[in-house]
């Protein structure tokens, strides 16, 4: 092989000797004392996580000094043994020595190649000795990590309402081990073993097991346990299965047994105090199904005025239909009589099911209103109304929601135990309208222990091409414990205004943000269908930063920490989004990310801190450091964050002609965008046709009286993998002005008073296949900047220790389209890496280019490009790159 490192113009060496680097390792080995390494080893913090046989591996910690060797070990040899150390032997399938072929950057980092004789799949330990000796603890690759099961709790022998007897574990690395199998052992009141079911999906099984449960399971609580060999057993952490006993058969009121006139179906008339006779004797009889029976029931907008809650469904109290296409609840009013009252308002444990809502009230933009809102008004608990409200155990399963502004929305309350199946939504707005309300700063947002799976989504009649506006299919604020699973998003089907010239398509599918954080969340084996034919961004999957909260001005500088907490020179920030925040309180359960020194990238959430209005604010964290910060040399921020989010499975089609391409706002659609600050996270083995690709930022704006107009923000990319997917024909393959490939963006504030820390680290794009797609600057994987460069001398790495490889590019298009959106330089570019000092360190490796005019524009830092011969198709190794 051939290590090819460049800062302008790359070099050349041996990969096993490397002269052309020994002496910048000489002086790095000369300049840093030796330390004793350590990595960072937690299962879901930081670690490395995965790899195969002849692919690069990250390993970050302290102390990786040049000159350090990694050993391997299937984990079921225990300890490395002693042989192995003095001598480099020949690689084999159970053990032996992995080169190391970079530090990036030293001693924080170093970069392995694993040998082609290791097994696909297998659990190894790996361990980094120094070259004085001293030896890392081990870090184990391709074990068992599960994080969660869902949902929260099961009947002893009944299906919950909506839902299957089946039990899932979500987590990393949960296919079989070779020759193995994934079982998953409860234990409780009785203990049993499951097999795991086939994965319906290509590349689902990874992280997703699934279970069918016994026909009976006695009521308890339950640990679980996972294995993928049937010999390791690994708990699975987040909290015990809760398994309760069967529910009472329900009592049901039915709305008709007055036999009063008005209260019958078809009637014509308000139908409202009917519905609400039957709501009081549910209640007084302790909870049970209010009916309503076959036929159109008729709710006058008057009842919108009650309380501004709509119909109120108190705890226990549920409304059943006869069906969706046999009940039919409709919604009358005057035109314009929108408001932000639901027609409903449920308040916990409570079923929806069976119904067809039809809202014929006119919608305008921004007049929200909906069909059923979860909780009640977080502003009467402020107000000194009541406790901090909050709504769990609800149910929405089987019905038709056709025309509202949103079919479901949030009071703005925290959420728990919610189940959302089966249903089909047309909303003029947004179906799942769960955003909470960034307003609320007494009350953390959260949407806990959800299900969110086997619906239907069709775009509603929204369209604004000047202000970009056009339906979502949802919108979620926060996760905690989140399975968004086999749903369609079906931008084909014409909206339901009646007329031949209504667009179709959406103005994204589904979108995520942070009004509260997004940890363990699986976006698996959905369908998106032409989300960029109205107008806006048209993304199909969207992960954003809107509504995050950050603790300071500017990156702060550390003054002294140990294992569990940091002190920093900040004061962190009593308000925000323009209101007084409880500030001993608020930023507690946000997440402190290390972005510059010793301990970079890790992120930790934040169990409690202190403010000392002399020095700054002390912090502590959970779980531990694996890494301290360093005083003096390491920078911290502090925000939400998206962690161990899954986006898996999915597939995005914006191909003619069941999609029309004719987006109002410009050539993209169909889009992944990973917009927001994310660390340990997975985009794999999705499936995109004629989109705008994947696009990634690592981005940095401090607050500065030299830059008035710049805020404070970040948004860090820590240890997230983009793999395994296939991105097929651009949006619009003749334009240059549209998104494509695969793009790492990055960007920094031009603000000297705090220079840029590093945004992106422990980044990898592997194994996926592109064809006919190249961005902005022409790359199919660009790494290209987006907006400031930072302020002077723009020396200030944003993008550090990116590992591209076992890529395919192919058929790239030809130039075309409007040249004022591409910058000098080819086009047609399979691998584009711009900015030399702001992207440092990358490795390329293995990434094959066939139909490119240029295999390779390098202008990064220190590029170290691996060949192997024969190296014609290699993109990081071809002539005149």
């Amino acid at each position: 092989m051939v290590a090819r490192r460049s800062d302008a113009a790359p070099a050349r060496g041996s990969f096993a000797s490397r002269p052309a680097v020994a002496a910048a390792v000489a002086l790095l080995a000369a300049a840093a004392a030796p330390a004793a390494p350590v990595l960072y080893r937690q299962p879901a913090y930081q670690s490395p996580v995965r790899a195969e046989p002849d692919e690069l591996l990250l390993l970050a910690g302290a102390g990786l000094v040049p000159g350090s060797r990694v050993v391997y070990a299937t984990a079921s040899r225990g300890a490395v043994p002693p042989e192995l150390w003095p001598a480099a032997p020949e690689p084999r399938a159970d053990s032996g020595e992995a080169e190391v072929v970079a530090s990036v950057p030293a001693p924080w980092a170093l970069v392995v190649h694993l040998p082609p004789a290791m097994r696909s799949r297998q659990t190894y330990a790996l361990w980094v000795r120094t070259p004085d000796g001293a030896t890392s603890d081990a870090v184990l690759i391709n074990d068992a990590r599960p994080l969660w099961v869902s949902p929260a709790y099961q009947y002893a022998s009944a299906a919950r309402p909506g839902l299957t007897r089946r039990l899932k574990v979500v987590g990393r690395n949960l296919d079989p081990a070779p020759g193995g199998r994934t079982e998953l052992e409860l234990s409780g009141p009785v203990r049993v073993r499951l097999r795991a079911l086939a994965a319906r999906e290509r590349g689902v099984g990874e992280f997703v097991a699934e279970f069918a449960l016994p026909k009976r399971l006695p009521a308890g609580e339950y640990s679980a346990s996972l294995s993928r060999d049937g010999r390791s057993w690994v708990a699975v952490p987040d909290r015990p299965l809760v398994v309760l006993d069967d529910p009472p058969i329900e009592r049901r009121f039915a709305v008709d047994a007055g036999g009063r006139a008005a209260c019958r179906p078809d009637a014509g008339g308000d139908a409202t105090d009917c519905l609400e006779q039957a709501i009081d004797a549910a209640v007084g009889a302790g909870g049970g199904a209010v009916v309503l029976g076959a036929g159109r029931w008729t709710l006058a907008a008057t009842h919108a005025a009650r309380r501004g809650d709509g119909i109120r469904l108190p705890r226990g109290v549920s409304l059943v239909g006869a069906g969706p296409r046999a009940t039919i609840v409709q919604v009358a009013g005057a035109a314009d009589a929108d408001g932000p009252e639901p027609v409903f308002t449920l308040l916990g444990r409570n079923r929806v099911e069976g119904i067809r809502f039809v809202d014929r009230r006119v919608h305008r933009p921004n007049a929200y209103s909906s069909v059923l809102r979860l909780g009640e008004p977080w502003q009467r608990a402020e107000r000194g109304a009541g406790e901090r409200p909050s709504v769990e155990g609800v149910t929405v399963t089987g019905n038709i929601f056709d025309d509202p502004y949103s079919a479901i929305d949030s009071a703005g309350v925290p959420i728990a135990d919610l189940v959302v199946t089966r249903n089909e939504f047309r909303a003029f707005f947004s179906a799942l309208e769960l955003g909470g309300d960034r307003f609320n700063v007494a009350t953390p947002f959260k949407i806990a222990d959800a299900i969110v799976s086997g619906n239907e989504f069709r775009p509603g009649r929204l369209f604004d091409p000047a202000s970009g506006l056009g339906p979502l299919a949802s919108e979620l604020g926060a996760g905690l414990r989140v399975d968004f699973s086999d749903n369609r998003a079906d931008g084909t089907a014409p909206d339901n205004s009646g007329s031949s010239s209504e667009p179709s398509g959406w103005r994204a599918g589904f979108f995520w943000h942070l009004n509260g954080n997004q940890e363990q969340v699986l976006v698996a084996s959905n369908a998106i269908l032409c989300p960029g034919d109205r107008a806006g961004d048209g993304e199909a999957i969207a992960y954003d930063n809107n509504a995050n909260t950050f603790a300071f001005a500017r990156a702060a500088r550390v003054l002294a920490a140990d294992a569990q907490s940091v002190t920093v020179d900040e004061q962190i920030r009593d308000h925000q989004h323009g209101r007084e925040v409880p500030a001993s309180t608020y930023y507690v359960g946000h997440w402190l990310f290390v972005v510059e020194g010793p301990g970079l990238g890790q992120a930790r959430r934040i169990a409690g801190y202190a403010a000392d209005a002399a020095i700054g604010t002390r912090f502590r964290v959970e779980p531990a450091w694996d890494v301290a910060p360093l005083a003096g040399s390491s920078r911290v921020t502090v925000g939400r964050n998206f962690w161990q989010v899954y986006t898996v499975g999915n597939t995005i089609d914006q191909r003619r002609p069941q999609c029309r391409k004719a987006n109002a706002s410009g050539p993209h659609g169909g889009g992944v965008s990973l917009w927001a600050q994310m660390t340990d996270s997975i985009v794999v083995a999705n499936r995109q046709y004629d989109t705008s690709g994947i696009v990634r930022p690592h981005s940095y704006s401090a607050e500065d009286v030299l830059c008035p107009k710049c805020e404070s923000w970040t948004m860090a990319a820590y240890f997230v993998d983009i793999s395994r997917n296939e991105i097929n024909e651009a949006y619009d393959s003749s334009s240059s002005c549209g998104p494509a490939g695969i793009r790492l963006a990055f960007a920094a504030s031009p603000t000297p008073a705090s220079p840029p820390p590093v945004m992106g680290f422990g980044v990898s794009v592997a194994s996926n296949t592109i064809r006919r797609h190249d961005a902005f600057d022409g790359g199919a994987i660009s790494v290209t900047r987006n907006w400031y460069p930072g302020p002077r001398p723009y020396d200030r790495p944003l993008v550090s220790g990116l590992i591209v490889q076992h890529n395919q590019i192919e058929d790239l298009p030809a130039p075309g389209g409007t040249a004022a959106c591409t910058r000098a330089g080819v086009r047609r570019i399979g691998i584009d890496i711009r900015d030399a000092a702001l992207v440092s360190s990358s490795v390329l490796y293995a990434n094959r280019c066939s139909g490119t005019a240029q295999a390779l524009r390098d202008e990064g830092r220190g590029t170290l490009a691996l060949c192997a011969s024969p190296i014609v198709d290699r993109c990081e190794c071809q002539a005149g790159r």
